[in-house]
Parts: structure tokens; C-alpha cells; sequence
């Protein structure tokens, strides 16, 4: 076979040209880990760089649970073989997946396995370009299993890519003396707000650039309590149970490098951020839709300098005055401006403006205006020629 004679780095290079199917059809890849093979076999070593191939250059997913997706699954089993055999794989990305539902191994024995055999710092030392760790925990496990795969995650040698910790059940307190170092952070944490407010006082995560806080019902109050980081790009503090942001409960002058925020779909009535500040802002996005908003926030200040996108779709809004002149995206759609037309004066939307949603606002109902009047008069009394979509039905 003209496979024996080849050299191993030529065998490795053809076989990247084939998929994980393929190469587990042609070397039955499953079968190394189960037999007991003659490893002095020419052809069995040949199956090894195939082995290698297979988990090479892939996105892998290592889970207790039914997730795959597009991953190509690898369990704790062949963690193990490699680490035995000591057989290094360069995979393009990890996922670790640890769920109590659709489970195939139980979530705590899952965990003991990866903290007591050393799996996840074998599977680290491979030069892996992205690993992401997703914790999801619907029914309550114990505070020890919380915590030992807490302090597993924050003993990596690596930077984290992501780390997602959702966790519905309710801890009197959990100790907080670890660090994780991660891009992409994301807490879900509703049924344990002392345990996120732990976690935020006690800077367990360090160099953040996204940061999201969906769903964990948070309130006025525990807004003002968090520290966000400098470093944050990106902040997501949509679907909690905000009704106010101002000057005093939430701390935006240390945000300099943040690019997007997203307040949408909590409760908001008051949008108040008036303070000032020397420092340069980076702020493109800011979405505040689905809250209830009846004016237009006033958006002058330092920290919408640079605002490009502003969504402020199903609020209550009636009235507008001047939005901030650098927008290029704009979206109303969903409120109630009926005295669109007597408002529109030429000194609301800034001419930059190259998209606006304005769908399902009543504009025309009380005077009865068709859509290309309606068009019409904001492009010349209003002077939007750069605009390129334009949406006004309903």
C-alpha cells in the first residue's frame, strides 16, 4: 500500500482535504479507542494521524448532553485515550457543554470526571485558538458541584474565548474567590440575584470586552451596584425589570471602549443620561425598543458622540424632537405619531440619516396622508437625501 510508504507529514496533509465522516469511514476511527491494538502495526499508525486529522482543524464539542449542532463530538472517554497515549490534536475550537437536561452522562458525575482526572488542562494544553465553556443548570445541583467546576474553569491556563453560566436555582452564598479570564461573558442568574452581585464584587472576571446580563431581573437599584469594566465592547442589559437609567445607577464614564448597548424589552420610562465627561466614547449602537419611553431620550452628552444605530421601536412614544446628528440608522417603528406631520419641521432627523423605520406608527391617520406624501415631505422639508431605505407602511 503506497499509504506506508509516504511520509507521516504528506499523510497528515491529504487526509486534511477529507471531513470527520470520511476519514472515520476509511480508518474507522471509533474502533481505536476500543480495541486493543498492535501499536507496532504500520497500518495502526497510520490510523493514529488519521485520529489526529480527525479532531484536528474542527470545532469540537464536549458535552454531557445532546448538543452538537455542527461540532464534531468528543467525549470523555477519548479525552481520556488521548492523554493516555499522549496524542496532541490542534482543534479550531473547544466547546464544553454541561446541562442537566437531554443528559447522557449526570451533570455531577460529568463535572467530578474533568475536575479530578485533569481532562480540561490536557484538553488546554492543545493550541486551540477558541475555548468556550457553557454552564446550564435549569434544576439546582449542589453548592460543591457549583463551585468545583467554578474554580476547574478559573484554574485554565488560557484566555476563555466564552463563558456562559446559567443557573436557575437559589444559593445563600457561594464563595467568589476565583478568576476567570474571558472575552465573552454571559450570566443568567434569575433565581440567585446575591450570587451575581457575589460574582460582580468580588471581580471574578477579568479583561471582559462582551458582557451580557439578559434575564436576570435586574432592578434600578442592583444596576447601581454593578462595577462594569473598562474593557467592555459590548454591554446586553436587555429583558430585566429596569424602569429608570440615569447619572446615578449607571456608571457610563468608565465605559470608554464600549461600542453597544442594549437596553431593549425591560420597563424603561426614563432614559436620563446628562452628565458630563472629557474622556472620548466609542458608542455606534444603542438599542431601546420594546420599553415604555413617551419622549425621546435627549442623547447630546459625550457618550453618544459617535452614536450610528438607535433603535427605539415599540416604546409610547407621541412627540420627537432633534435626534443626535451623527445617526445613520434610525428605527421608530411601533409608536404612536400621529402628529408626525406638524412635527417634522426640518430639525428633527439628522441628514445623515441612510436608513429609517417609521412602519406601523399612524403617521397618516389623521390627516390622512398616503405613503408617498408622507415620503415627500420628510425628504424635502427634512432634507434626507442619503436615504436609501426608507419604511413607512402600516
Amino acid at each position: 500500500m503506497i499509504a506506508f510508504k509516504l511520509p507521516p507529514e504528506l499523510i497528515q496533509l491529504t487526509l486534511s482535504f477529507l471531513s470527520p465522516s470520511e476519514i472515520d469511514d476509511l480508518f474507522e476511527i471509533n474502533e481505536i479507542f476500543h480495541d486493543c491494538q498492535d501499536r507496532d502495526d504500520p497500518y495502526f499508525q497510520i490510523r493514529l494521524i488519521a485520529l489526529q486529522e480527525y479532531f484536528s482543524n474542527r470545532r469540537l464539542m464536549l458535552s454531557n448532553s445532546y448538543y452538537l449542532l455542527d461540532y464534531v463530538e468528543i467525549t470523555l472517554e477519548q479525552i481520556k485515550y488521548l492523554k493516555r497515549e499522549n496524542i496532541m490534536v490542534n482543534p479550531r475550537e473547544i466547546s464544553v457543554f454541561i446541562s442537566d437536561r437531554l443528559v447522557t452522562t449526570d451533570e455531577v458525575e460529568f463535572i467530578k470526571q474533568l475536575c479530578y482526572d485533569d481532562l480540561l488542562q490536557f484538553v488546554t494544553s492543545w493550541s486551540t485558538k477558541k475555548l468556550k465553556f457553557q454552564l446550564e443548570l435549569i434544576n439546582t445541583v449542589g453548592k460543591e458541584a457549583l463551585s468545583e467546576v467554578l474554580m476547574l474553569v478559573s484554574s485554565i491556563n488560557c484566555k476563555l474565548e466564552t463563558f456562559l453560566l446559567k443557573y436557575n436555582g437559589k444559593l445563600p452564598y457561594v464563595e467568589c474567590d476565583f478568576s476567570i479570564d474571558v472575552n465573552n461573558l454571559k450570566l443568567q442568574l434569575p433565581g440567585s440575584p446575591e450570587l451575581l452581585q457575589d460574582i460582580n464584587r468580588n471581580d471574578c472576571f477579568t479583561n471582559i470586552t462582551s458582557l451580557n446580563l439578559s434575564f436576570n431581573g435586574i432592578s434600578d437599584y442592583s444596576l447601581g451596584q454593578f462595577k462594569f469594566p473598562q474593557s467592555l465592547v459590548q454591554l446586553n442589559l436587555s429583558n430585566n425589570l429596569l424602569t429608570n437609567v440615569d447619572d446615578f445607577n449607571f456608571n457610563w464614564k468608565c465605559l470608554t471602549k464600549l461600542e453597544s448597548l442594549d437596553l431593549s424589552n425591560n420597563n424603561i420610562q426614563h432614559f436620563n443620561l446628562h452628565g458630563r465627561s472629557e474622556n472620548l466614547y466609542q458608542l455606534t449602537q444603542l438599542k431601546l425598543s420594546g420599553n415604555h419611553l413617551v419622549t425621546v431620550p435627549k442623547l447630546y452628552n459625550a457618550f453618544f458622540g459617535n452614536l450610528r444605530e438607535l433603535d427605539l421601536s415599540r416604546n409610547m412614544l407621541c412627540c420627537l424632537h432633534r435626534f443626535p446628528g451623527c445617526l445613520l440608522k434610525l428605527s421608530l417603528r411601533g409608536n404612536y405619531l400621529t402628529q408626525f406631520h406638524t412635527q417634522v419641521q426640518g430639525d428633527i432627523f439628522p441628514k445623515t440619516l441612510t436608513h429609517l423605520d417609521l412602519s406601523h406608527c399612524r403617521i397618516g391617520c389623521q390627516h390622512e396622508l398616503t405613503t408617498e406624501e408622507i415620503s415627500n415631505h420628510l425628504v424635502s422639508v427634512e432634507k434626507l437625501y442619503n436615504l436609501s431605505d426608507l419604511q413607512i407602511e402600516g
